[in-house]
């Protein structure tokens, strides 16, 4: 069943990778700037980009850690990480890489890193703990963990919606795996991680038409179920 789900998830991303920009899923974009803000990087340090997608994330984080620094994206989907290296070579930034690999078996050797970030990936994990133990593996003594996720609720319509339809889901979405707080929490504490900092904001996106609630369905990994 893991296999079957990680399946999905890489073809879901592959078809929604072009699309990815599209303005209906700007609140992404948004997402990923402030977790970087908030992890509070610091100039030359080693960081790596868990789900990097197109980049979001570790484009800013890039520009961060500054020349003396180095950013490595991970990203499964093929077409995700074309999309993310064309990206880079627009912004003119040669202190990061995108590579293949599975957030739970990463190609680095231990305590490589200082900080790890995953901007809004972490529900598509097929095991969340796995992942975070590997984290914890190529992470530095003393390094630190940074990610996001949608918080409760966000999703409840569009499985509605598709629950309304017809569409056979499961007892739990995958992101109402990590949606609050308590969740997040419980993932950290049962893997060795100690819990620093937890910020909850609204960062003023909503979705006033049909068309934009569409379009963030068709062009985000909530097409899965869909597909």
């Amino acid at each position: 069943m893991g296999h079957e789900h990680l399946q999905q998830v890489v073809s879901g991303f592959h078809l929604v990778a072009d699309e990815f920009d599209d303005p209906a899923v700007r609140g992404f974009v948004k997402s990923a700037k402030r977790l970087v803000e908030l992890a509070e990087l610091c100039y030359g340090q080693r960081v790596l980009d868990v789900g990097t997608g197109t980049g979001n994330a570790a484009i800013v984080a890039a520009q961060a850690v500054g020349p003396e620094g180095w950013v490595a994206g991970v990203e499964i989907a093929k077409h995700m990480r074309e999309k993310a290296l064309q990206r880079i070579a627009a912004a003119g930034l040669r202190n990061v890489e995108v590579q293949a690999g599975d957030a739970a078996s990463l190609p680095f050797a231990n305590d490589c890193f200082a900080l790890i970030l995953c901007a809004s990936a972490i529900s598509t994990l097929t095991d969340i703990p796995a992942a975070l133990r590997e984290w914890r593996r190529v992470l530095k003594p003393g390094g630190r963990v940074a990610f996001s996720s949608l918080g409760e609720g966000n999703d409840r319509l569009s499985y509605d919606l598709l629950g309304k339809y017809g569409i056979p889901l499961p007892p739990e979405m995958p992101l109402q795996r990590v949606d609050t707080r308590q969740k997040c929490a419980r993932f950290l504490q049962e893997t060795g991680f100690e819990e620093k900092d937890t910020h909850i904001e609204q960062l003023g996106y909503d979705l006033r038409t049909a068309g934009s609630s569409w379009a963030m369905i068709w062009n985000t990994g909530a097409r899965i179920p869909l597909q």
